[in-house]
């Protein structure tokens, strides 16, 4: 099976917001799948969705999508220049809600035009097993 590379962004809580922005470094995440569409990975930067397998360290991989096709996914969530990672439940509804496992936080009831969805989960690699690259400087051939 070929390795497959995709952008990690993070580390991103659960429990909180931060500031959005891209990760300094370019660090890649090593893939052993393909996919139809364009993913990335998020550093998990806390464990308020470890009963999800998202334990602070793991890595989330999201694949781009503005809003759920099911219910009860785990999603990346944009508040402005803020983010987070929320179970969704409601999609349908007039009010959604956002929460985290447990009652560690109360959960938002929200309107969908209050947020936006940056990814949905799509799976979870443990550190143990991640293989976390700096991306490859390609030299362009001039062909002289």
């Amino acid at each position: 099976m070929t390795e497959n590379f995709i952008p990690i962004i993070g580390p991103i809580p659960s429990l909180d917001t931060v500031v959005w922005q891209e990760d300094d470094t370019k660090r890649e995440l090593v893939v052993k799948s393909w996919a139809p569409y364009q993913r990335f990975a998020v550093e998990i930067g806390d464990s308020g969705l470890d009963s999800f397998g998202l334990t602070q360290g793991n890595f989330g991989v999201f694949r781009s999508a503005r809003w759920p096709d099911r219910e009860c996914q785990v999603c990346l969530v944009r508040f402005g220049d803020e983010v987070t990672i929320r179970l969704i439940e409601g999609i349908n509804a007039t009010m959604v809600t956002l929460r985290v496992s447990g009652d560690r936080i109360p959960p938002l009831e929200l309107e969908p035009t209050d947020f936006s969805i940056v990814g949905i989960l799509d799976g979870v690699i443990d550190i143990e097993f991640a293989k976390v690259v700096e991306p490859q400087a390609t030299e362009f051939d001039w062909g002289c």
